[in-house]
């Protein structure tokens, strides 16, 4: 039987967790862990790409605290090659961001790129592979003309996915993908909570293009709903990327929006368990009276099932995972009580159809490719 690549829950490995402490703690702790990793890996085999990415993190802070292990260098090659490499992606990205600017496109960056420009401020700690640019859904037509009249090319259908997604990759045949969106959260698809985190947006100057970025409030929950997904490698950035936000701007965060927010759109549960790992784990500048109301958050039927799929380690089934997924998702879209209503929607929610008999002709093409997917996961006997 062919193997499956696994899952990881969103948690560092024990490694990991070392570098971690290499890369974020105070001189004795972070000496102390840089040694200890050191000895658990070896430099010449494959350590992961999350771990890759720790890499120019751990080269500032130990190179603050005056590490001189000859190792350092291969940290210090990582650090210059993350600098060139989030650099071009940048530049890439520049022209056709300047035309959807100049087209009248309102531009609100996400992820890495504002992460990167606003709270690290130096591209090499923050690696990353595209640009993730949100923008209003009424400009999406013209978004999309601007972004083909310079050689991008949508993914998928764009009218299916604006109507049941969050966002559509587009590629470039030379100069990489933008993540495109138009829901800020794609756990809550909706107008006016989009307009919420518009009205809150700061602006940002990328590459003399005029932006904007999430409020700190905003990003550091977007930072950690993005995060807290299981993956084929761990996906720990989320909380460097979280840590860099409340060291920067923690006093600017409104607790008491943020928890009255996550709680209204059933989201508190996933939340509490982010921002309680980065006390725990990493004394983040929470104040107590909020770690104390995150501590009791309760968690819903919702929450069980996303603790299950996407919080912990397992295998993953080539058809089963998309589902799980959609499932969680439309679960919190959706307002009906109505059994037939909720199968209906959610089916096509997951086919991205928008008719009864397009939504037929896909059921009718997923079962046609089941025994496919059995065969391949199974092999031959």
């Amino acid at each position: 039987m062919p193997s499956q690549r696994p899952l990881f829950a969103p948690w560092p490995t024990g490694a990991q967790a070392l570098l971690l402490d290499a890369a974020l703690s105070d001189r004795p702790r972070s000496l102390a862990a840089f040694e200890q990793w050191l000895a658990s890996v070896d430099l010449d085999e494959e350590i992961g790409w999350n771990s890759v990415r720790l890499l120019p993190l751990a080269y500032q802070n130990l190179s603050r605290h005056g590490c001189t292990d000859p190792r350092m260098s291969l940290l210090k090659g990582v650090y210059r090659r993350v600098w060139i490499e989030t650099n071009q992606i940048f530049h890439r990205a520049a022209p056709v961001l300047q035309g959807l600017h100049d087209a009248g496109v309102d531009l609100l960056l996400l992820k890495g790129a504002p992460i990167a420009v606003a709270y690290y401020r130096n591209p090499s700690l923050r690696a990353m592979s595209d640009i993730d640019v949100c923008i209003r859904r009424g400009q999406l037509e013209v978004a999309d003309r601007v972004l083909a009249g310079h050689g991008w090319k949508p993914c998928a259908p764009l009218r299916s996915m604006a109507r049941h997604r969050h966002g559509l990759e587009y590629r470039h045949e030379e100069l990489g993908s933008i993540d495109l969106h138009w829901h800020v959260l794609k756990e809550v698809p909706d107008a006016a909570v989009d307009e919420r985190f518009w009205a809150n947006s700061e602006p940002l100057d990328f590459l003399g293009i005029r932006v904007r970025q999430l409020h700190p409030r905003d990003a550091l929950l977007h930072t950690l709903l993005h995060g807290l997904y299981a993956n084929h490698e761990p996906p720990i950035r989320w909380i460097t990327d979280s840590l860099a936000i409340l060291s920067a701007r923690g006093a600017d965060i409104d607790w008491p929006g943020l928890i009255a927010f996550a709680e209204r759109h059933r989201l508190l549960h996933r939340v509490a368990i982010g921002v309680l790992y980065l006390v725990e784990a990493h004394d983040a500048p929470v104040p107590d009276q909020y770690v104390k109301i995150l501590r009791d958050a309760r968690a819903s039927l919702v929450d069980k099932l996303e603790m299950r799929w996407l919080y912990q380690p397992h295998r993953r089934s080539p058809f089963a995972w998309a589902w799980k997924l959609a499932l969680i998702r439309y679960c919190r879209m959706t307002r009906t009580r109505n059994p037939l209503k909720f199968a209906h929607g959610y089916l096509a929610f997951v086919h991205r159809t928008e008719t009864p008999g397009e939504l037929a002709i896909a059921i009718a093409r997923t079962l046609g490719q089941l025994p496919l997917k059995v065969y391949r996961r199974l092999g031959p006997c």
